[in-house]
């Protein structure tokens, strides 16, 4: 594990983690004041708070070269390539904005990078 690479992933995941988090806090905002309260939102919000939680945990364990970090992050890195591909491949960039796709292509960018270099970190 090259320290240069840990911090740079940890980085990464870090940022990534509070950029879900402040969306899933938007989101949540929007949610809850919207008239029609059905499900879908909300199951995208708890699922991309769940990321951006384990994100900020992993990240802060990377950095601080604790083998948990690591593991927290592969694991999530697999879990996030699934949710990505399961929505890429049902369509999902038809009926959802133009944010929520970007979210998603940037999560499974930074997964797909996090497996790759998963020696190193």
């Amino acid at each position: 594990m090259t320290a240069a690479t840990a911090k740079t992933i940890g980085a990464a995941w870090f940022v990534t983690g509070a950029l879900l988090l402040a969306w899933s806090i938007r989101s949540f905002r929007w949610w809850s004041q919207s008239e029609e309260r059905f499900s879908g939102p909300r199951d995208t919000i708890l699922i991309f708070a769940t990321f951006a939680v384990v994100a900020l945990l992993g990240a802060a364990f990377v950095v601080r070269r604790v083998r948990a970090g690591r593991v927290l992050l592969l694991v999530l890195s697999s879990a996030a390539i699934l949710y990505s591909g399961t929505f890429i491949l049902f369509g999902g960039f038809d009926d959802t904005s133009s944010t929520y796709a970007l979210c998603v292509l940037a999560l499974f960018s930074l997964s797909l990078a996090t497996i790759l270099v998963r020696k190193r970190i």
